[in-house]
């Protein structure tokens, strides 16, 4: 890894600390970009992004009733009989 490298990855891993502090501040997701390159015809936009992916207070807990749910759901939809709908007449 030569020094241009080097420095560049030290000024990302300066930003993880602040991506972070966006967080514990009570926002959803922050990110910062790193740049834009163009790759063929495409334009690709680069970032470092921290995010919350699960807000509750017990991330576990949370995800168990999410599952539980999820599944209720999908067996109580097999008892359901579609319905159609008629297009309507102009």
């Amino acid at each position: 890894m030569n020094e241009a490298q080097r420095s560049f990855l030290e000024q990302l891993a300066a930003r993880i600390p602040v991506l972070f502090e966006a967080i514990r501040q009570g926002n959803i997701k922050s990110e910062y970009i790193i740049g834009v390159r163009c790759i063929d015809t495409r334009q690709v936009r680069l970032k470092l992004v921290a995010e919350v992916v699960d807000p509750g207070p017990s991330p576990l807990a949370t995800h168990g009733m999410q599952r539980v749910n999820a599944e209720s759901l999908r067996g109580a939809d097999k008892d359901v009989k579609p319905t159609r709908r008629r297009s309507r007449r102009r």
